[in-house]
């Protein structure tokens, strides 16, 4: 009976001093990463079309959907709405790429076209993006543009 009673003793013992011990561990690592790592917010892109001009004519338009993480700090210091910058940096990156090939998205590599418009909203207000979420990419003609405006009518 004191068998029993010792050897559950000892295992309540083990139990409450390893937990202790692996909270204490894991808080202080918890409180590193936190200092190490910016929180960041996420904001949400409502769809945009960005026009794609080829030899002097528009070709079609990409639109785009995505969550963004901004930082904070660096978004509160801004003179001017933050979705003013993510637009711009996006007009700015797709606009201006001319290795983006519309008619071939099945070869587009979407990680460094979201790289490509992190960097451009970084350029000027460094650490302002964090990572991009595409939710919605996707190319349309002016043809199927064209074809849509004269099925309303």
């Amino acid at each position: 009976m004191f068998r029993a009673i010792a050897v559950g003793f000892w295992a309540v013992i083990l139990v409450a001093g390893s937990a202790y011990y692996f909270s204490v561990m894991a808080g202080a690592g918890k409180d590193g990463e936190a200092q190490s790592q910016a929180h960041y917010d996420l904001y949400t892109l409502d769809t945009m079309s960005v026009p794609i001009i080829r030899n002097n004519e528009i070709r079609g338009y990409v639109l785009i959907e995505a969550v963004f993480s901004i930082n904070p700090d660096v978004s509160s210091k801004l003179p001017f709405p933050v979705e003013y910058q993510i637009r711009d940096a996006i007009y700015e990156a797709l606009f201006t790429d001319r290795e983006l090939d519309i008619f071939q998205l099945d070869k587009l590599d979407t990680r460094l076209e979201k790289e490509k418009i992190r960097q451009t909203a970084n350029a000027k207000y460094p650490d302002l993006v964090g990572d991009i979420k595409l939710q919605y990419f996707d190319f349309m003609s002016k043809d199927e543009v064209r074809d849509m405006k004269m099925r309303r009518f």
